[in-house]
């Protein structure tokens, strides 16, 4: 028989035979150990019994009832009922203020409670109030500067509080999880460690407490994303926690909580699985069905199988946790916003784009409704809806909501240099890359980058980097990446890959090995190398990855469609069509099981398949291909879409090669007026559009339009890329053959000697686009020559 039952028999046994003892206390204790066994509501039965019994003598007791009421609130509190709970225990303070002193501990301990109670209800200003004034009592009180004032203090407690006693530490564990939630964690943890140097000098032997102590530590590593000394503290706590409660006990599934969150976070989802469900058979034995507790758990299982891609299951346990956390509005407002915004996440990436928008404005809504103004929680929601708007290629409100976002938190962090301020700043550099406008985009990327790492830049930022994200955080890999897309949009492709390469390095040292995060930095440096043309150490790179999600995810894993796609690019740039339609074919199927017909991963892949599939000759049934995308993203973007635009022009591309000439450019101008709006700043695929139509209309012999057209698609290679670009030789060269066929070769040959210039610093003395054209530049120099020489034989001066 455990400690806890054989205490209840006790107390039952005095109860049916007081001999003279005061039943309203014998209650009260059957309650206590009711409630350290997690039998909430039996205990709290009987402290009711025992309150009701107290407040029937004559006269009442009052100053006794203070202890049952705190007692209830405590209760209440395990059960979920903030409000109720915080009512008692402000019954109960009430009480002590009445009849004790305003320094006394009770008082203090009543304090702290409150503070609790309004901390996880997310009012955490209002709780730092309370618990300041509650340190500040038990700085009086007690005093533990030395083991021997210690254990006096001990004493102390033990004569005044024969019905236990939450001690200083407990509020030291208090305060430090108000200042977890406002990311103060340097701070948190100094207040949890000195919680803990406390109780293991009380409780040398090892105490249930050490465990809360312990729990709270690891929680903090948690959010400081230091998984592996956050598990070693949160299983320490579980050791102490089996001990003193057996198997079974919510503590116990608390602690095997946090554990599945952390073997979530690193990847280990069976492990993770199979923790929570072990918490969530115990939390449903322990509490009543819809309990908030529940709630949590439930989403954590979401949260797994969606890290699984399991996105419908995943769905499904969210909604569950929403459904509870409402009927307990608003006492979790706060869990109610992330569930929303958890909900509208997955809706996005299943393409449900209207539902995403309508879960994220909810979860803004909650927010702006219980928290002020300029509380950084808002620049969440801000950042979510500025995310979706840049999928929808609605990008200046992108930046407009990105840029509340960034707002808020400048304001909100009394320095400039915090690490959310990094996220919003990529945020917003990731908008701008997608709008083209790389020179902005870097601006931010750097500026992110320098907070998160740079001690030479920012003379906060090593201390930061070390305060918030140990040495090689991966959120500095992110930043690299951004970078690092940032300048392979611009063509700079070695910069690019040395920038991926070195987030690889973080994200290699931050995760065990194989583990799914390093994937996407894998396949980064993979587009790069196909940039560069060099498709054999590219496939290399993509097959890692591949393997890499062989280990950690079935077969028919989303993820191994894109990565499957990849593979497939380079078998379509090395001419293994066959091949390449093959892995292409395996990945629709893989997304048409897991996206609607109408999904824009759909779209994409048979986009992709019907490109190979005009390569292979078949024309005929591209087009057929080509336009079913094409109706997909006029029914998902009916104000337009880059990946509308695309879709257009490669309808163009084969009507030209059908030889539709009218058809074709009709598309072409249909893409490249859409371009233009969502490029204002020029962009590749800008470029793109307006040398197919120039090349059309110079076959035509419309030179005047044709030039026209290559001119500004070098005015637009210009302006997006470095100085001495091959794209920029290209359209030069093109220039340069319209004045040559027009009969004006001057002209002609100043063009072509611009785009020799970069295509000698570029291109190796044999490539065939340099020898070509210095061909082309003898053939016109020496033409030149020869007629200079005729005009000056056949000049006579008259006198």
């Amino acid at each position: 028989m455990g400690r806890w039952e054989k205490s209840k028999k006790y107390f039952e046994g005095l109860r049916n035979n007081p001999n003279g003892e005061d039943l309203a206390w014998i209650e009260y204790y059957i309650g206590r150990t009711l409630s350290w066994k997690g039998e909430w509501t039996a205990a709290h039965n009987h402290f009711i019994n025992a309150y009701n019994q107290m407040m029937q003598t004559e006269p009442p007791r009052i100053k006794d009832s203070a202890h049952v009421l705190t007692e209830i609130g405590e209760v209440l509190y395990q059960q979920g009922k903030y409000e109720e709970a915080f009512e008692c225990n402000d019954r109960a303070l009430t009480i002590r203020k009445a009849y004790d002193s305003s320094d006394n501990a009770d008082i203090a301990q009543n304090l702290n409670n409150m503070a609790c109670y309004l901390y996880y209800q997310g009012k955490s200003d209002e709780a730092v109030s309370i618990i300041q004034e509650a340190l500040d009592i038990q700085d009086k009180y007690y005093s533990f500067d030395h083991i021997e004032k210690a254990n006096l203090a001990l004493a102390i407690q033990e004569k005044y509080y024969p019905f236990g006693h939450v001690d200083i530490s407990n509020t030291f564990n208090c305060i430090g999880c108000i200042l977890c939630r406002q990311e103060k964690y340097d701070e948190s943890a100094n207040f949890h460690q000195r919680a803990l140097a406390i109780q293991k000098k009380y409780y040398p032997s090892g105490h249930v407490d050490i465990a809360t102590s312990l729990s709270d530590i690891g929680s903090v590593l948690y959010c400081q994303e230091n998984y592996n000394q956050s598990l070693d503290a949160f299983q320490k706590a579980l050791t102490i926690q089996e001990k003193y409660f057996g198997s079974v006990h919510i503590l116990i599934a608390n602690s095997l909580c946090s554990i599945g969150n952390i073997f979530r976070q690193q990847g280990r989802y069976d492990e993770a699985y199979d923790s929570i469900k072990r918490a969530l058979a115990m939390q449903e034995k322990y509490y009543p069905n819809n309990h908030t507790i529940v709630a949590n758990s439930l989403n954590c299982i979401g949260a797994i199988l969606n890290g699984k891609g399991n996105y419908d299951e995943a769905l499904n346990f969210y909604q569950q946790a929403l459904a509870i956390l409402e009927k307990h509005s608003p006492s979790f407002h706060a869990d109610i916003a992330t569930s929303l915004d958890t909900i509208g996440d997955i809706l996005c990436q299943q393409g449900k784009y209207d539902d995403s928008f309508d879960f994220h404005q909810r979860a803004l809504k909650i927010r702006e409704k219980y928290y002020s103004p300029g509380h950084s929680v808002l620049a969440i929601s801000f950042h979510r809806i500025g995310n979706l708007r840049c999928v929808l290629g609605n990008y200046d409100k992108a930046i407009e909501s990105h840029q509340q976002a960034l707002t808020i938190r400048e304001n909100y962090y009394s320095n400039n240099d915090h690490v959310c301020i990094a996220d919003s700043l990529d945020y917003l550099g990731c908008v701008f890359s997608k709008q083209a406008e790389y020179v902005k985009a870097l601006d931010y990327y750097e500026k992110a980058l320098t907070i998160r790492q740079n001690p030479q830049i920012s003379r906060q930022a090593l201390s930061i980097r070390l305060k918030y994200y140990l040495n090689g955080h991966e959120c500095i890999a992110s930043s690299l990446r951004y970078i690092g897309f940032t300048v392979r949009e611009q063509g700079k492709f070695d910069e690019a890959i040395n920038f991926y390469k070195e987030a690889l390095v973080v994200k290699e040292k931050y995760y065990s090995a194989g583990h799914v995060n390093i994937v996407s930095t894998l396949r980064s440096i993979g587009h790069v190398l196909c940039d560069q043309e060099s498709y054999e150490e590219a496939l290399n790179f993509y097959q890692r990855a591949l393997d890499m999600l062989k280990q950690c995810y079935p077969s028919d894993h989303i993820d191994m469609a894109v990565n499957l796609k990849c593979i497939a690019y380079i078998q379509y740039k090395q001419g293994k069509h066959d091949d390449a339609m093959g892995l292409l074919t395996q990945s629709l199927t893989i997304e048409e099981k897991f996206y609607s017909p109408d999904h824009v991963a759909i779209a994409k892949s048979l986009n992709d398949i019907a490109t190979v599939m005009g390569e292979q000759g078949n024309d005929e049934g591209a087009l057929v291909l080509y336009k079913r995308p094409v109706t997909i993203y006029e029914k998902r973007y009916p104000s337009g879409h880059v990946d509308l635009a695309n879709a257009l022009y490669n309808i163009a591309v084969i009507l030209d090669d059908q030889n539709l000439i009218d058809e074709s450019l009709k598309y072409h101008h249909r893409a490249l007026a859409m371009r233009e709006i969502y490029y204002p700043a020029g962009h590749d695929e800008t470029a793109t559009s307006l040398e197919a139509i120039a090349s059309i209309l110079f076959n035509q012999e419309n030179y005047d339009e044709a030039y026209d057209f290559y001119k500004r698609a070098l005015m637009v290679e210009d302006n997006i890329y470095p100085s001495g670009h091959l794209k920029t030789a290209t359209s030069l060269t093109k220039i340069g053959t319209i004045l040559q066929d027009q009969g004006m070769k001057n002209n002609a040959l100043d063009y072509y000697e611009q785009a020799l210039a970069i295509y000698k610093t570029r291109l190796s003395i044999d490539h065939p686009d340099r020898t070509n054209l210095e061909e082309t530049i003898r053939r016109i120099s020496t033409k030149r020559m020869r007629l200079k020489k005729f005009i000056k034989s056949t000049f006579k001066f008259d006198s």
